[in-house]
């Protein structure tokens, strides 16, 4: 909310994370965010998808946690306080 509120009128912001799995089962951290930042004012301008070829810089992850095969790229917005 922070972020979203000290970007000017006509602001981008810009969101990159792949979706996860939660106890076995998909949570789409993409949408769930997406949702979220609608919300609070901005629009969605573009979104794209990335598959995740390399894991050169992978940082070491917990044995439970999944790999995550592709990550969501979302160009959003600040809408204008008239909008």
């Amino acid at each position: 909310a922070e972020a979203v509120r000290s970007l000017k009128t006509g602001g981008h912001f810009v969101l990159v994370i792949g979706d996860n799995h939660v106890c076995g089962r998909e949570f789409k951290s993409s949408a769930y965010l997406t949702e979220i930042l609608v919300d609070l004012g901005l629009a969605v301008k573009l979104k794209l998808e990335d598959q995740i070829m390399s894991r050169g810089l992978l940082t070491k992850r917990h044995s439970t946690a999944g790999m995550i095969a592709k990550e969501s790229i979302i160009l959003l917005e600040k809408k204008s306080k008239n909008a």
